[in-house]
């Protein structure tokens, strides 16, 4: 709507600066994409490291999980062996 109301002169100026602008926008995504490319393994590499510490962290602690398990098995079967071993021994 603007650009049919301003003169011939000025649509003109206006197409030009649009011109240059998507050129300097295009200079612009190429260097963005230069530089995504350079870092890309590094920034990949220390994700994936994160994640791996994070999943062996959790590894960790359902081990953790599973010997408290273990041991609370024990401990309520060598209790259950002594108590049964006591009310025969009364008998």
């Amino acid at each position: 709507m603007d650009r049919q109301r301003k003169k011939p002169i000025d649509r003109q100026n206006d197409e030009e600066r649009e011109g240059e602008e998507d050129r300097e926008n295009n200079e612009w995504s190429k260097n963005v994409v230069g530089l995504d490319r350079q870092r890309f393994t590094l920034r990949h590499l220390l994700l994936l490291l994160r994640l791996l510490l994070l999943l062996l962290l959790l590894l960790l602690l359902l081990l953790l999980m599973m010997m408290m398990m273990m041991m609370m098995m024990m401990v309520m079967t060598f209790y259950q062996n002594r108590s049964s071993k006591n009310t025969l021994s009364y008998r």
